[in-house]
């Protein structure tokens, strides 16, 4: 770190303390001329007032000011770990992924171990708003927490390092608060606060069992604390271990069906042979055949047919010389393997985590308090799964084995394609530690007497492991006797023949077609050993926290004190990210070509808040009061940055209280999105064209539209087009000349405590608009943008993005062959609805009933691409919910019994493709047309006694299934529609059981 970057906030710091001292001296000299004019009980009141608004401006939540869920200027929402644990809900990731606020749109848990995401697999984020996890800011004990993961795009917080057994609640702001806390808070605030009461040694342990197996958790820890007067002490040790849920584990993830039906409603899913019942059709379903490229039809196009291999020997039949070989449809074959069965649906995820905090007040020296925490989390993850290796042998590879079989048993036929299942397996081990200490303490004296000051400074460090499994290309080229470039679909004849004098060191021919090899997988030890490899990755996350604070009083008003709290931060994030060897050097089969990503970013903030009391115990205004909060912004890579924010509290009455913020965010984008290295893969055009075989709608379940039909015809493509014969190089990749978001985000509210009904009700409007959204595409998304949506195709923004061969000579002519799935900036994203509230608290002479219901109605979640083109509105779409909420009952007896009562409801979702709301597609065939609104309940008892608190419950007690959905049109996980909102339903029911022991 250089001497300038030290500098520069230090000096901030400084010319804050003078305004400070300037605004003291102002508000001396306003005192002496109040104090002339106020009576003796103004002054005791507003005195008073004084008192109890410094005390309340540490330890907030969305403001300097503190208030509860029902007065604060911000809306907010508090989930307390006591009524979390009361419906079996220990994780974090649960926890805050279950909340109102969060539970309308898709949240990355442990269901995404076979997905690239930010972060890396195995990492739990937490996206408020459905604006993504980097537009959430996460808090511990108000301070920012650091973001931990692996790979080359690090940037949200990991949910799995929150100490969750040691929190005592979560206070979610619902709004941006940018202003407030900085960078990041654009969809809200979520701060974790850890517990303070905790004295002496306690023990806690907790169990989640599923009755059908799979995904069961268990989590345990220790705690040991005390309490003086002059300080305070806490250390706590806790594990974590959620176990994996595999696909062989639910019926309806181990056989996915279609789903469709004829217009007489007779179902029409294909038949499997072998059984009689209904195929299973899984992703893949084409392991075990091999694909031969003969001959072309009179379009040029490459005929192929595939046939299964079984018996001893090693395929059933053949063609041309191969006697008796019959070619088989997609409808015939079994498409289901079952060693699929072992693959993970929910992956395993262990914790270990040490959290400590401390405080020591020095009486001598003006009540300065020395506080700090300490954390110690290590994360281990992991992914079973499996793919399919399809290298290619060129017609002229030909040689004899030792049993007297051929190597290529369709040698001088054509390009042969054998699909064989393997392991496809990966781990992770992340290691996060972070330091915070800082001091803080009163002004007794001179013009600042009575304000309070705070510094701090936190570093972090995440250090994280990430191995997976991969096939050198260069020992397949060899192994194989073809060249196989990735972005070609037949490689030619390897000049070096099969095992040449240039191949890799310990090269053996890779018999793919032995009956062990294409049926199971199976490989002898010197093939195993040669062909398939493990390597390892390394991820580097630091990021150092510099923060100064004052606040207090500034000047005294009729209506009560003007408080200010004002402050300057520094910070800097660095990240390296060095993938394993095979990837650096483009050496893996199937895989990207990677590259190292390393880069940093130095921010400097000044920022200030000030609450004003405009009117108090007036009619109709109870109390009025005015907040406004500003922070300049000053980053290293994009510059400077002003966001504001103004809030309003109006309390018509004891009862009736109206709310409003409105106000600007900025995030300046994540160090991945800046300087992720180049990332080459290559598709297969089958897997991503929208325009292959689009003028075939008849028999094909599969949609493609009549804008779809007329935008390809416009490409001069054919109605029966196929794709080509190549594959489609996709480069992703950081862009540095990325600009800066915006935001601006809008709230009002209305909120009824009448008095003595034990009753608190809140209505809160929102609307967040978010400009030059930072995003990058996926590949297929972004052709589809281009294709599938867009009446007319007036807007090319999308279309620039790709582009198909234009050389009418070559062979592959018209086929898809790069796409730049960069980041970018894109023109706008939106999303407004309502949150409601309600609570009521009763206590009668039998004990004490509590009922809770929070819900969110999201009325918009809007994106424009780019100035001028269409708005794609995605609410309602699957996984992206328009209702959401729950409902919870509770009744505690004078006993400390308690029973809770927890419905949760996740409203209904239309498919992501448009089908007619009968669930007709233009295939003339029927769908699920929705997914179905899912509701799950659970139940709760749970007893505490003077050292002892157990609770026992059920979660999912009626066993809801999550809905089911057809093929064509959604994404699913086995025949259950995808996405975390329907975890319950796909694990069934569980029992859990949690226990707290004070010695």
């Amino acid at each position: 770190m250089s001497f300038k970057s030290i500098c520069q906030p230090l000096l901030a710091l400084v010319i804050l303390l003078l305004l400070g001292y300037a605004s003291g001296f102002a508000y001396a000299q306003t005192t002496d001329v109040a104090e002339d004019s106020a009576t003796n009980e103004d002054d005791e009141r507003l005195d008073a007032d004084s008192e109890e608004l410094v005390q309340e401006l540490v330890n907030v939540t969305g403001s300097r000011i503190r208030a509860d869920e029902y007065y604060s200027k911000s809306p907010l929402q508090t989930i307390t770990a006591e009524s979390a644990i009361a419906v079996g809900l220990i994780d974090a990731a649960d926890i805050l992924q279950s909340s109102s606020i969060s539970a309308g749109s898709i949240q990355v848990d442990n269901s995404f171990g076979g997905y690239i995401i930010d972060g890396g697999p195995g990492i739990q984020t937490l996206s408020l708003r459905g604006l993504g996890a980097k537009r959430t800011l996460i808090l511990l004990n108000g301070r920012r927490f650091p973001p931990a993961g692996i790979g080359g795009t690090v940037g949200p917080v990991d949910l799995n390092t929150i100490p969750t057994q040691i929190v005592d609640r979560y206070e979610i702001v619902k709004d941006g608060t940018s202003s407030i806390y900085g960078s990041d808070a654009v969809a809200g605030v979520t701060n974790v606060i850890t517990k303070t009461d905790i004295t002496g040694m306690e023990v806690f342990g907790s169990i989640t069992d599923s009755e059908l197996g799979g995904s069961d958790v268990y989590a345990g820890g220790l705690a040991m604390g005390f309490k003086s007067e002059e300080g305070s002490f806490l250390l706590t040790s806790q594990f974590t271990d959620q176990k994996m849920l595999r696909a062989g584990e639910r019926e309806e993830i181990r056989c996915p069906l279609d789903y469709i039906w004829n217009a007489n409603g007779r179902r029409a899913d294909p038949i499997d042979p072998q059984t009689g019942t209904f195929k299973c059709v899984r992703t893949g379903g084409r392991e075990g055949h091999a694909i031969l490229f003969g001959s072309q039809d009179a379009n040029g196009q490459a005929i192929y047919s595939w046939g299964p291999f079984s018996g001893t020997t090693p395929i059933r039949g053949g063609q041309a010389s191969i006697e008796g070989y019959k070619p088989i449809t997609f409808e015939e074959a079994s498409h289901n393997d079952p060693r699929e069965y072992s693959e993970s649906v929910y992956s395993p995820i262990d914790t270990i985590s040490v959290f400590s905090s401390f405080d020591y007040k020095f009486s001598d020296l003006d009540s300065t308090t020395l506080f700090g925490e300490i954390l110690w989390n290590r994360r281990r993850s992991s992914f079973t799964g499996f793919r399919q290796l399809f290298p290619y042998f060129h017609p002229d590879v030909s040689r004899t084995l030792p049993d007297g079989r051929n190597l290529n048993p369709f040698a001088g036929q054509g390009h042969v394609l054998p699909i064989v299942l393997v392991p496809y397996n990966s781990s992770e081990e992340v290691e996060v530690g972070r330091f915070l200490g800082g001091v803080r303490g009163d002004i007794n004296n001179g013009p600042l007497e009575g304000w309070k000051w705070d510094i701090f400074i936190s570093a972090s460090s995440s250090s994280g492991d990430y191995l997976s499994d991969v096939i050198p290309q260069d020992r397949l080229n060899a192994g194989t006797g073809t060249l196989q470039s990735p972005d070609s679909n037949a490689g030619a004849l390897n000049p070096d023949g099969i095992c040449g004098t240039n191949a890799p060191d310990g090269c053996v021919p890779l018999d793919i077609f032995a009956h062990a090899a294409i049926s199971d997988g199976r490989f002898s030890a010197r093939e195993s050993e040669y062909f398939f490899e493990t390597e390892k990755g390394n991820t580097e996350y630091e990021q150092l926290t510099f923060e100064a604070t004052l606040n207090g009083n500034i000047l005294r008003l009729p209506s009560g004190y003007m408080a200010g709290a004002f402050g300057a931060s520094f910070r800097k994030d660095e990240i390296s990210d060095v993938p394993g060897a095979f990837s650096l050097a483009g050496n893996s089969w199937g895989r990207n070509k990677t590259g190292t990503t390393k880069g940093n970013d130095r921010l400097i903030e000044v920022f200030t808040e000030i609450e004003i009391p405009i009117i108090r115990e007036q009619d109709g205004f109870k109390d009025l009061s005015l907040n406004m909060s500003s922070r300049y912004s000053n980053y290293q890579t994009t510059g400077d940055a002003t966001t504001y924010k103004f809030g309003v509290n109006w309390q018509v009455s004891d009862g009736v209280r109206f709310r409003a913020t409105t106000g600007t965010s900025y995030r300046a984008p994540s160090l991945y999105e800046l300087h992720l290295a180049p990332q080459t893969s290559y598709l297969n055009p089958s897997d991503i064209d929208p325009c292959i075989d689009y003028g075939r709608v008849v028999n094909d379940i599969f949609l493609a539209n009549a804008t779809l039909r007329q935008n390809c015809r416009n490409d001069g493509l054919a109605p029966t087009w196929q794709g080509g014969v190549g594959s489609i190089e996709v480069v992703t990749g950081g862009v540095e000349t990325l600009e800066a978001e915006s935001s601006r985000a809008h709230t009002v509210g209305l909120v009824l405590t009448p008095a003595d009904a034990g009753l608190s009700f809140a209505l809160d409007y929102f609307n967040i608009v978010i400009i030059n959204a930072v995003s990058a595409r996926a590949p297929s998304t972004l052709i589809d943008l281009c294709y599938r949506y867009r009446t007319v195709r007036d807007v090319e923004k999308y279309c620039e993005l790709f582009r198909r061969v234009e050389n009418a000579s070559a062979a592959n002519y018209k086929q898809v062959e790069y796409i730049d799935a960069s980041y970018q900036n894109i023109a706008a994203q939106k999303t407004a609805g309502v949150d409601i509230t309600l609570e009521y608290l009763e206590e009668f002479n039998f004990g004490e009933v509590a009922f809770e219901t929070k819900f969110t109605w999201t009325m918009t979640d809007e994106e424009r691409a780019f100035p001028d083109s269409e708005v794609y509105d995605f609410n309602g779409e699957q996984g992206e919910p328009e209702w959401v909420g729950y409902g919870a009952f509770s009744f505690r007896n004078r006993a400390d019994w308690q029973a809770t009562w927890r419905i949760d409801y996740i409203g209904e979702t239309r498919p992501l493709v448009d089908v007619k709301r009968d669930g007709s597609i233009e295939s003339g065939q029927f769908i699920i047309p929705s997914v179905k609104p899912f509701i799950h309940q659970g139940i709760s008892i749970q007893k505490k006694w003077e050292r002892v608190s157990v609770t026992l419950g059920i979660r999912n007690v009626f066993n809801a299934k999550a809905p089911k959905v057809s093929r064509c049109c959604y994404q699913r996980q086995g025949n259950f529609t995808f996405y975390n909102q329907y975890k319950t339903g796909i694990i069934g029911r569980s029992t859990f059981m949690s226990l707290r022991y004070k010695f």
